[in-house]
């Protein structure tokens, strides 16, 4: 007997999506329909932490399927407790006197990248880097411009240009430009 470890759903966000989809098509063909996803309702699935792993997610997808009369499956016709756990809010960081509010997807990403960076013997100063550029990063792609950015990160517009030179942080990493 060889045991096998697989990780719970929460630590595979990467399968979630591919899994929603292999059930869709499954419960399509097994009660003749066609309904599909929302790419909105996927986003908020992939959110979700599965504490049921992959039984739950198989469950809910016949559920949402069975019991909906659309063939377009939105958050609307997700379970009321599962968006109430999905909306249990943001993670809020302080640093210093800037408080900032992440989107929960985006926190356990960021999270998981500073966990990751401690695992990796980058030790605290590096962990805080990385969540310094991350930060940096999302500040500038969730505003118009630099000067906006640097306000709401409480910092002047020359400390955010050496940041950005320092952590190498290039156009492309940046939705807006």
């Amino acid at each position: 007997v060889v045991p096998i470890k697989i990780p719970p759903l929460r630590e595979r966000r990467e399968d979630i999506a591919p899994l929603l989809i292999h059930y869709v098509n499954e419960f399509n063909k097994k009660y003749k329909m066609s309904k599909q996803l929302t790419g909105e309702t996927v986003e908020l699935l992939e959110q979700y932490d599965w504490p049921g792993n992959v039984r739950e997610l198989v469950n809910l997808v016949e559920r949402i399927m069975v019991v909906s009369g659309e063939d377009e499956l939105t958050p609307k016709q997700l379970p009321k407790q599962l968006l109430k756990q999905l909306n249990k809010g943001s993670l809020h960081w302080e640093f210093g006197s800037t408080n900032v509010d992440i989107p929960r997807g985006k926190s356990d990403i960021l999270a998981q990248s500073v966990l990751r960076a401690l695992d990796n013997g980058t030790g605290l100063e590096g962990a805080l880097e990385l969540v310094e550029k991350e930060l940096i990063r999302q500040k500038i792609n969730n505003t118009r411009d630099y000067k906006e950015a640097a306000d709401q990160l409480q910092i002047s517009i020359a400390t955010l240009n050496r940041r950005i030179e320092k952590f190498k942080l290039r156009r492309k990493d940046f939705k807006y430009q």
